[in-house]
């Protein structure tokens, strides 16, 4: 009798199948678009009246768009990546299998993870590539920068897993995180810091780590359309362990979820 495979071996052969060439297609165009934005802010920032004093500044004015840049590819990758089982029906064959529903989930989470990478990566090349132009030197900080973006991004798909587990629906799912990370938090966080209270519990101030070495000159740093979302900088080590929750605890209820939702 042939032994089944492990669930290791089985997540990486969902995450195979999943990044197979039909999606990559639809990657290369999205990740194309996060390219050639990269390259607009190189340009813009080159071609400024004034230029930030050190590479450090520079670094994180350009990096200060990765916090629409994370949550939006989560959002484009993995919104119908983790529902398709349910939208096109085809959960009815796959569930009847011997795979279990966390190995299906943890495969599509790695496939997910793969495309925001590559975006994130791209984006970083950029401003490597423009900070050294400019500068003639690349800040060491730029590389536990890449490192919060990277933990940002898991913790954002933990919310697009999440919802789309929940709800079934790619469209549902990329909508409330959009409304979670670019409305409702970022209003709290702002009211928060109005009032003197520092919200170091929240995704999005934590995430604010990915370009604070650049220092309190940073944009988000000072007072933005009237409001001011930070206080000082966030403290680098505590919003690692913030974010690194945020996705244990969205990435366990997105699993428990996706192993209780019936076909309808």
């Amino acid at each position: 009798m042939p032994v089944p495979p492990s669930d290791l071996k089985q997540v990486g052969t969902i995450a195979k199948f999943e990044s197979e060439f039909e999606n990559w297609k639809s990657m290369a165009g999205n990740i194309s678009l996060i390219g050639l934005a990269s390259v607009i802010v190189t340009i813009m920032l080159i071609l400024a009246p004034s230029r930030p004093p050190t590479a450090e500044i520079f670094s994180g004015t350009f990096l200060f768009p990765v916090f629409l840049f994370i949550p939006l590819a989560a959002i484009f990758f993995a919104g119908n990546n983790v529902t398709s089982e349910f939208e096109s029906k085809t959960g009815y064959i796959i569930f009847s299998n011997p795979v279990k529903r966390s190995v299906l989930v943890t495969g599509k989470f790695l496939a997910s993870l793969l495309y925001v990478f590559w975006a994130i990566i791209i984006f970083y090349i950029g401003c490597i590539v423009s900070t050294f132009y400019l500068y003639g030197v690349v800040p060491q900080s730029i590389l536990s920068s890449f490192g919060f973006a990277l933990l940002y991004g898991c913790a954002v798909l933990g919310f697009v897993f999440l919802f789309g587990s929940m709800f079934g629906n790619g469209m549902i799912a990329g909508t409330l995180s959009f409304l979670i990370l670019f409305l409702v938090m970022p209003l709290l966080q702002s009211f928060l810091v109005e009032m003197g209270h520092e919200p170091w519990y929240l995704l999005t101030y934590a995430a604010g780590s990915i370009n604070a070495f650049g220092g309190t000159s940073m944009p988000g740093t000072t007072t933005i359309f009237g409001m001011k979302p930070y206080l000082g900088l966030p403290n680098p080590i505590l919003s690692a362990i913030v974010i690194l929750i945020y996705f244990v605890v969205l990435f366990g209820l997105s699993i428990f979820a996706f192993k209780r939702k019936d076909m309808l």
